[in-house]
């Protein structure tokens, strides 16, 4: 064999191994960079909860200090709804029936505020369909604190649910319905 075909063929197969390696490597750094960005992921929801108890514990020294204003009589109520347009509605409609509430946007600051808090809260208002939790886990992970806690859910379409249900758009009358029949419950 000539000089010239063996180093040709010497350089190929160092070219094939070579390419082999490099695509070897590609999927080792396309592996690396998926457990990256997991972990990036999971250290913006750790910041994000830790956010969200910092928030909480700060409402729970202003509910110590007595600068919450409850209604006489009234029972507390948990609104958790990512949506502000129905959440203010919510809220607004609950505290004209004389409930005293307690909103949030965000349901891993539901939570944590349940775990922490020692007041009684009557009932839970929650949207069905949120990101990162939703209505179902948000009372379910609640409920685990408090199993007097009633609920009531909120959804845009028909889903099947174990408790009463608020297809949006409701009405106000709807709304001091269900938390009526959840409270009597």
């Amino acid at each position: 064999m000539s000089d010239r075909l063996h180093h040709l063929l010497r350089t190929q197969l160092a070219t094939a191994r070579l390419d082999a390696l490099l695509e070897r490597d590609a999927g080792f750094a396309t592996f690396v960079r998926a457990v990256d960005r997991t972990y990036r992921q999971a250290d913006r929801h750790c910041a994000r909860l830790e956010s969200s108890l910092d928030r909480t514990a700060a409402k729970l020294r202003n509910v110590e200090l007595g600068r919450a204003h409850p209604a006489s009589g009234a029972r507390k109520i948990l609104v958790v709804e990512q949506d502000p347009i129905v959440r203010g509605f919510v809220c607004y409609v609950l505290e004209r029936a004389g409930h005293e509430v307690l909103d949030t946007g965000d349901p891993c600051e539901a939570v944590a505020f349940a775990a922490l808090t020692t007041e009684h809260i009557g009932a839970l208002v929650t949207n069905v369909n949120m990101r990162d939790l939703g209505g179902q886990q948000v009372y379910a992970a609640v409920a685990a604190h408090r199993p007097a806690l009633r609920v009531v859910y909120i959804a845009s379409c028909d889903v099947i649910v174990d408790a009463p249900l608020l297809r949006r758009p409701f009405t106000p009358a709807a709304l001091r319905l269900a938390i009526g029949a959840a409270l009597a419950a």
